[in-house]
């Protein structure tokens, strides 16, 4: 909990040359990509890219039947530039992208037959811009400072949105006395949403501009050289719907031997409400009411939501037994509190509003509370040199409070599989050929009544030289298709994932 998501991006001068990929298969899958970078004098490189997906329908749940109608394409270009002098590396990075998508879209009508599903394409359309600035002040210092900007627009026939956001940031990292090292960091975020809606859906105010403000700091201590470590911090937030918040965390790592660790942490996470949870108005369902009115059932939006919190208990054990043998063991016990959850209330008469007349309204509130508890299991394993074995298994129970909750609970012990199980295996052969084969596992979903299903990948590669590669692979072999979740947001076209098969070639230059 609490820890840092670091999205680990190549740097220009480590991608030198051409990249082309390509790669094609059923339910109308399609692929590629092309890279180039190169350095201009010793000090700047560069790199410039561009990728195309496109995925057609899924089939169906009910076969044969319509497919699902949630095909999509997306599109890229982009660049990165890097400079690096000395102590001081400068890095600046853009992206454009376009997308197409099918949706189906479940749509209340203001007459018989009062529901229906609505098909729809729409284009949605965006770009980034991030310039980062590095420093290193010493062998005992250095800082970061990163501004980001992100545009996407995604229209739709009932809620369109066009959402901004600015993002600036400071991160310092200094080795202190006492053998500790201490990280701390500012950052300022200031998103614009702006939106359009229609009888369906929509929020109120349609253009809504929030800033945060936030802070970290944490401090890992050697509490004994090369054995024991401690670890405190906090992060410190300011959000224009709840206010300040604080999460702390600790975490201790003991190691008694080479090979190997114990760990344990205690830590406090939070959620804030969002926009939609705040301000929204969606009309869920209509019906035939009393009298002769219309009547619905209308989501509403709270403004006096709280934020919603989490403490999180986490103990795990790593070990490498062996040269070519590594296990991870972790458990964890979750305690969230005050989430937030869809109420109905008693029904109201409103003659001269917009339909419906006869209104069951529904309002988010702060009300739900669970507990989760469960283990990880991974390893990996190398019988021999050209063979690696690795697996996963992971244990889920969920203990949802109210246990009879009628409308959207973020919790439901039966929305999670409970156990889940992966074993992969990799394999060189001679002649530069790969056989690599995954087997997935994953239990029933009782509250979505999904069974439990299994699922074998294998993909034969083949490295022609340095530059150019083959692979062919094939997916979900031990049944035609499979369900793997039902969202309630779907309007009864239910995607299920079929048996492929895809080939791929790539070529460096």
């Amino acid at each position: 909990m609490n820890g840092v998501i670091n999205i680990i991006t190549k740097r220009a001068r480590d991608t030198q040359g051409g990249l082309v990929t390509a790669a094609g298969g059923s339910h109308a899958y399609e692929s590629g990509a092309v890279r180039y970078g190169a350095l201009a004098g010793k000090e700047f490189a560069y790199r410039l890219y561009g990728r195309y997906n496109r995925w057609g329908d899924s089939p169906g749940l009910q076969m044969p039947g319509p497919e699902a109608f949630d095909s999509w394409q997306v599109g890229h270009m982009g660049f990165v530039g890097d400079w690096q002098r000395r102590a001081n590396t400068l890095t600046v990075s853009g992206d454009v992208f376009r997308a197409f998508e099918h949706e189906v879209f479940p749509l209340p009508l203001l007459q018989p037959p009062y529901a229906t599903g609505l098909r729809y394409d729409f284009t949605s359309r965006g770009g980034n811009l991030l310039t980062r600035w590095e420093h290193r002040s010493s062998e005992r210092s250095d800082f970061a400072i990163q501004a980001f900007y992100d545009r996407v627009d995604r229209p739709s026939p009932a809620f369109a949105t066009s959402n901004q956001v600015f993002d600036l940031d400071f991160q310092h990292h200094r080795l202190l006395p006492g053998r500790q090292e201490l990280v701390w960091g500012l950052g300022l975020r200031a998103s614009d949403s702006n939106t359009r809606g229609s009888y369906v859906m929509e929020l109120d105010p349609s253009r809504v501009t929030l800033l945060t403000v936030n802070g970290f700091v944490q401090d890992e201590i050697a509490l004994v050289p090369s054995r024991l470590w401690a670890t405190v911090g906090t992060k410190l937030e300011h959000n224009e719907y709840t206010g300040f918040e604080l999460q702390p965390n600790f975490r201790l790592r003991w190691k008694p031997h080479r090979e190997h660790t114990l760990w344990a942490a205690v830590s406090r996470a939070i959620t804030i409400p969002n926009d939609f949870q705040v301000l929204a108005r969606r009309l869920e369902a209509t019906f035939p009411g009393p009298n002769g009115m219309l009547g619905g059932v209308v989501l509403m939006g709270n403004r006096d939501l709280q934020e919603q919190g989490l403490l999180s208990y986490e103990f795990g054990y790593r070990a490498q037994p062996s040269r070519n043998m590594t296990v991870d063991v972790a458990g964890f016990y979750n305690i969230y509190h005050d989430f937030i959850n869809a109420w109905p209330s008693p029904p109201l008469i409103n003659p001269s509003g917009p339909p419906p007349q006869f209104v069951v309204p529904v309002y988010f509130r702060n009300n739900t509370a669970t507990r989760t508890y469960g283990a990880e299991f991974s390893s990996s394993y190398a019988p021999a040199p050209p063979w690696r074995l690795s697996a996963s298994y992971t244990w889920l129970v969920i203990r949802p409070y109210p246990l009879d909750d009628p409308w959207e609970a973020p919790f439901r012990a039966g929305d999670s599989p409970r156990n889940q199980f992966q074993l992969h295996s990799y394999f060189s052969l001679p002649q530069n050929l790969e056989f690599d084969t995954g087997l997935y596992f994953v239990s029933s979903l009782s509250a979505q009544s999904v069974p439990s299903y299994a699922r074998v990948d294998t993909r034969l590669g083949w490295r022609r030289s340095q530059r150019l590669e083959f692979s062919l692979g094939l997916q979900n072999l031990l049944q035609p298709r499979h369900v793997e979740f039902i969202s309630p947001s779907e309007w009864g076209q239910h995607a299920q994932v079929g048996r492929s098969a895809y080939a791929k070639i790539t070529w460096r230059f």
